[in-house]
């Protein structure tokens, strides 16, 4: 959903900067403007809008001193492969607690099933570990609501981190004495559900008391349709590939990824530029294998489509690098 919304704002004539960490942000009282810092450029804003997840307070704190704090709480999840359709088919929550709703256990929209996550609090911004006795945990409290889970079908444990605040509830609201700097911190569970009617009120609430805002008559609410074969009947991939054979050369096994969607996902305004990106826009790695057939594949994919060596094409964060050197050039 991220993705697809960045794309339409892309399309609509947003510019999009990424990989680029802030380092500092001035304000000119005399103006009430900004000059934010990062570390490739420096912009010049008269409104800021802080969603910066886990670090909103840090953000926060470059401005002024924020009334909150953010706690990051972690949640360990487990992905089940493409397994019997009969073992749920809604998701089910058990009663909520302090900690949130709880472990659930729910089927995914490509057929697989996810279950999770914990809820334990943790003190580094980035630890994303999972670990044995939480996933432990996860599977106990899976186990209470479906007896039948076959754990052996799991292929991935991962965790996400929410954006907990210490006033206990979403910050959505001009900073005190820095009315053009507007935090959104906090968002934790539902956020996602939340994120639509957050950003209107933002917009329309907040942003609009101090720019003058014109609605666009050549906006355009829609992305291009994205090609998506497993929808498909057998008649309707054959007419497709025919027109565009590329579309029958499969990348993905365990997803039935062709070349042809990658090339249609690289030709849009924002193309993926890591595995990981790639993985998560096509489901292309997503699969029993979780890339091990896959990968090397999209590797040199991405190095020939940003014409870059195969050393320089990243998993995911910059160091993430899959191939380390040459196999004759390499000194362990």
């Amino acid at each position: 959903m991220t993705a697809h919304a960045m794309e339409n704002a892309v399309d609509n004539g947003v510019e999009l900067h990424l990989n680029e960490a802030v380092t500092a942000i001035e304000e000119n009282a005399a103006d009430q403007t900004f000059i934010v810092t990062t570390s490739k450029n420096s912009y010049h804003c008269k409104v800021v809008i802080n969603c910066a997840g886990v670090y909103a307070d840090q953000m926060a704190a470059m401005v002024g001193q924020p009334d909150f704090s953010i706690r990051p709480r972690k949640g360990e999840y487990l992905i089940l492969d493409h397994y019997t359709a009969e073992l749920v088919n809604s998701t089910i929550f058990p009663l909520p607690s302090e900690k949130g709703k709880g472990v659930l256990v729910s089927p995914t929209t490509s057929g697989n099933y996810i279950i999770g996550p914990s809820s334990e609090f943790v003190d580094e911004k980035d630890d994303l570990a999972t670990d044995k006795p939480t996933i432990d945990k996860v599977k106990k409290s899976a186990l209470d609501l479906v007896p039948s889970i076959p754990f052996n079908e799991t292929i991935r444990a991962f965790s996400g981190l929410r954006a907990s605040s210490s006033r206990g509830d979403f910050i959505v609201e001009e900073m005190k004495g820095h009315e053009h700097f507007i935090n959104v911190a906090g968002i934790d569970s539902p956020g996602l559900a939340s994120s639509p009617a957050i950003a209107k009120y933002v917009v329309e609430e907040l942003v609009a008391k101090h720019l003058p805002l014109n609605k666009n008559p050549n906006f355009n609410p829609r992305i291009k349709p994205y090609i998506n074969l497993k929808a498909l009947s057998f008649e309707e991939k054959n007419e497709l590939i025919r027109e565009n054979p590329r579309l029958g050369q499969i990348i993905c096994n365990c997803e039935k990824i062709s070349l042809g969607e990658l090339d249609d996902l690289m030709s849009r305004s924002i193309p993926p530029r890591t595995i990981k990106a790639v993985k998560k826009r096509t489901r292309a790695g997503f699969g029993k294998c979780q890339g091990g057939f896959c990968q090397p594949a999209i590797v040199k994919y991405l190095a020939d489509f940003y014409k870059v060596d195969l050393t320089d094409v990243l998993y995911d964060k910059g160091g993430s690098n899959i191939i380390r050197c040459s196999t004759k050039e390499c000194k362990l």
